[in-house]
């Protein structure tokens, strides 16, 4: 495994000086870097390995088709800035760019800093969000496919949520065979029935997967929809009624709107009938 700290590398907009490792991945590396010109902070995603090179071209495709086609997309999707291969003794891996951000979480992190579970107001506000990068990405006939705890970022100060991650989209699926062909080992048990249709994965993976988080944020089992009651937020009937709405994305013998839109617009007349809108401060620890 090629180590790229200290490298210097050209891509095909600008010149990037790459620092310290932030992550491995289980598709590629995440590595600190600096626009040479501008100084401006990045992050570089390279590849682990030759065999996922077509992944991370994948997910350039999926961001170049929908970044800009509609406005209302991008404050939720990452900044995706340049896509290019780069060369090596080791063969040539690709690479994808995006301005670096600060302030924003995981929901995995998120977790991590509330091992029982946010507030229900907290995971209200992710949800609605959350919903709208998903729905939008669907007008354009594109299925996200892996809506999972690492692939949610928030920002507590801003109460922002991007969705990252995009390297197993696929587009059209009924119409162009392609399919989901990579899952996280971690989370293969989260992907509904559906993602396995004959004629292609239905929308509704990305919802159902999208519900499970805020079932795991809350606190309580994605495969099972039961959460936990925690006093110390709210009373145990908003639990119960979170728990109820969650439950109609997730068990398949529950039919509930597989639409985002229709879903948002259902979980907001939800919300909005316990509390009256504000905006609640969420804190990391």
């Amino acid at each position: 495994m090629i180590n790229w700290t200290r490298k210097r590398v050209r891509g095909n907009q600008k010149e990037y000086a790459i620092g310290e490792l932030i992550t491995h991945g289980d598709l590629a590396d995440l590595y600190r870097c600096t626009i040479v010109r501008d100084g401006d902070p990045a992050i570089f995603k390279v590849a682990r390995e030759i065999s996922v090179n077509d992944l991370l071209i994948n997910e350039a495709r999926i961001l170049n088709l929908i970044i800009g086609k509609m406005p209302q997309i991008d404050p939720y999707l990452p900044s995706f800035i340049d896509s290019f291969t780069v060369h090596s003794t080791e063969g040539d891996f690709q690479v994808n760019v995006f301005l670096s951000q600060e302030g924003w979480y995981s929901l995995k992190e998120v977790k991590q800093n509330y091992p029982n579970g946010v507030s229900p107001r907290h995971a209200a506000w992710m949800f609605r969000k959350i919903l709208m990068p998903i729905g939008l990405a669907h007008r354009e006939g594109v299925l996200h496919g892996a809506v999972l705890p690492p692939h949610i970022l928030v920002n507590p100060a801003l109460h922002g949520v991007q969705l990252i991650g995009w390297s197993a989209s696929v587009l059209k699926p009924a119409r162009t065979g392609e399919r989901l062909d990579i899952m996280p080992i971690e989370y293969v048990n989260w992907y509904p029935p559906e993602t396995y249709d004959h004629d292609g994965p239905k929308q509704s993976v990305d919802i159902t997967m999208a519900a499970r988080c805020m079932v795991y944020v809350l606190g309580g089992n994605p495969l099972s929809a039961e959460i936990p009651v925690n006093p110390e937020f709210e009373d145990p009937w908003v639990y119960e009624k979170f728990q109820t709405f969650l439950a109609g994305t997730i068990l398949p013998e529950i039919v509930a709107p597989k639409d985002a839109w229709r879903l948002r617009t259902e979980f907001t007349q939800m919300i909005d009938a316990i509390w009256r809108p504000e905006f609640v401060p969420f804190q990391m620890p």
